[in-house]
């Protein structure tokens, strides 16, 4: 969970620069950023294949981890819409 962690924040930190910097237009940049969500999303998944049993704890750090990998599904679906070819 952390490295996932980190990649989002690193992705935030990038979006920050890019609207300070006003070169919100640098679709390198945003295609980095989308490929980082994107690995947030898989270390996510691959944090839940970890869990299992019927542990209450377990449940409910698996509800965190499923809300989390929906939030950051959701990111990356919103980033898919900006950029080179998107309406």
């Amino acid at each position: 969970m952390g490295d996932g962690v980190m990649v989002l924040q690193k992705s935030l930190d990038t979006m920050v620069t890019l609207k300070e910097s006003k070169l919100a237009g640098n679709w390198m940049e945003m295609d980095n950023i989308k490929t980082w969500v994107s690995a947030a999303m898989t270390d996510e998944n691959t944090c839940m294949s970890g869990f299992t049993g019927g542990e209450t704890a377990a449940k409910r750090l698996k509800r965190k981890v499923m809300d989390a990998m929906q939030r950051t599904s959701n990111a990356l679906a919103l980033l898919a819409l900006i950029g080179p070819g998107s309406t």
